[in-house]
Order: structure tokens, then C-alpha cells, then sequence
């Protein structure tokens, strides 16, 4: 199994192109044919919905795409 980091939960270009390329990968998802064009409309809100909020978490966790499924992680300081 192939996991890349997409985002290492800092601030600048690199997590900004990340974020765009995890959301053009969700709103993809959304694309594809279901067979009912309803469930297609509601999956595309939702999955737009969920890239705006990976882009507000992605500054506190790191985010790893594997295959179709988006993975958070959480830094923890150590004492």
C-alpha cells in the first residue's frame, strides 16, 4: 500500500497546493457516475463541504491519502 502525505499541517505554498489538490481529489469523488443524479447532487455538496473543512483542520493535522480514503493525524508536543 502507497500512503502520500498531502500536507504537513504548516503554513505555507506547499500545504496550500496540498489543500487544493485534496479537494480537486474529493470533489472528483463526487464525479463519478452513481446511477441516480440526486445522490450524485447531494454527494458533490457534501464532499465540497468536507475539502473546506480538511482545508481549516490541515493546519492543526497532518493529512495522508490512501486510495480513496483521507487520514488524520494529530501532532502532539512532547514534555
Amino acid at each position: 500500500m502507497h500512503a502520500e502525505l498531502v500536507a504537513d499541517g504548516g503554513a505555507g505554498l506547499l500545504s496550500e497546493v496540498a489543500l487544493l489538490g485534496l479537494a480537486l481529489l474529493l470533489i472528483t469523488q463526487a464525479a463519478r457516475p452513481t446511477g441516480n443524479a440526486a445522490i450524485g447532487a447531494e454527494v458533490a455538496d457534501l464532499l465540497l463541504a468536507d475539502a473546506i473543512a480538511l482545508a481549516d483542520l490541515a493546519h492543526r493535522h497532518t493529512l495522508l491519502v490512501e486510495g480513496d480514503h483521507v487520514v488524520l493525524l494529530r501532532w502532539r508536543e512532547r514534555v
